[in-house]
């Protein structure tokens, strides 16, 4: 199917890191998001997608900072 609609290969996984990545960049609360993913606790959920957030925020920041100096 994605070859039909010109997509490249993706698994349905990185779909799924991709929607949870984007949806903690938009502001959804963790709690939430961890519920729509199914997982055991949202420490879980945080220690999965925490990490991509924080590179996220650093990078907002670095480009935040090109305002002031």
């Amino acid at each position: 199917m994605l070859q039909d609609a010109g997509l490249p290969h993706f698994t349905f996984h990185a779909l799924r890191h991709t929607f949870a990545t984007r949806a903690l960049e938009q502001g959804m609360d963790p709690k939430t998001l961890s519920a729509i993913l199914g997982h055991y606790s949202v420490a879980f959920t945080l220690d999965t997608y925490a990490p991509m957030l924080n590179e996220h925020r650093h990078k907002t920041i670095r480009l935040m900072s090109n305002l002031y100096f």
